[in-house]
């Protein structure tokens, strides 16, 4: 299968030094600004984005300015895009957005989802009762590692897979549904730890929104 990554992070570098982002865009948007009021500005970053896609891999070229959380947003979306037409008929575009909690990793995932037609698949779900520890359910330890990797797996390989529903509220897994090979050709996994290192070798697009409360 064809390798070709990008990464960018939404907010403030600082609050996320050890990850490998490629540029910078400010989380918070006051605007709602319209996808088509950004196209220009849009097609000439991806140029620069994309400008060395003839290099070993595939890599993009990291934009050192950071963007606003609109014109990232609609970067995004033509990377996206982008990657998809990369990509061989029949293999999958996985996404990770990490970020806090409240940051708007889920609302970006559904805003890119409302435009590319993506499955999306929250970490949230993942959450493993018998792993928590003192009332914390936001810890990279109280997830079900092994089945998000077998799941991750499953996409990557074409295949239909069976992803865990939990409910917040009862503090139990309630089930499973299925995300069917056939259903998108992009997936996007987003949760607080999607871009850990465990997980970030599926991604082909990685995104981290830093600040705001959504």
């Amino acid at each position: 299968m064809d390798s070709v990554h990008a990464s960018w992070q939404f907010g403030s570098r600082s609050e996320l030094e050890e990850q490998d982002l490629d540029f910078e865009v400010v989380s918070s948007s006051d605007d709602g600004v319209e996808y088509g009021l950004l196209e220009g500005v849009d097609e000439a970053l991806l140029r620069e984005l994309v400008a060395e896609q003839g290099s070993k891999g595939g890599a993009f070229v990291p934009l050192s300015r950071p963007l606003p959380f609109d014109q990232g947003f609609v970067l995004a979306v033509r990377a996206i895009q982008h990657l998809r037409n990369l990509k061989r008929k029949g293999n999958k575009v996985i996404v990770g957005i990490g970020g806090s909690s409240g940051s708007g990793k889920s609302s970006l995932a559904h805003k890119i989802a409302s435009v590319v037609g993506c499955a999306v698949v929250s970490l949230e779900n993942y959450i493993d009762a018998s792993k928590v520890e003192d009332e914390n359910y936001d810890t990279f330890n109280s997830l079900d590692k092994a089945l998000l990797t077998a799941n991750l797996e499953d996409i990557l390989n074409n295949q239909d897979t069976e992803l865990p529903l939990f409910d917040l509220r009862k503090r139990e897994r309630i089930g499973f549904r299925c995300l069917k090979a056939m259903d998108s050709s992009v997936v996007v996994l987003e949760g607080a730890f999607a871009l850990h290192g465990e997980f970030s070798k599926y991604l082909d697009l990685k995104l981290s929104i830093v600040g705001g409360v959504h």
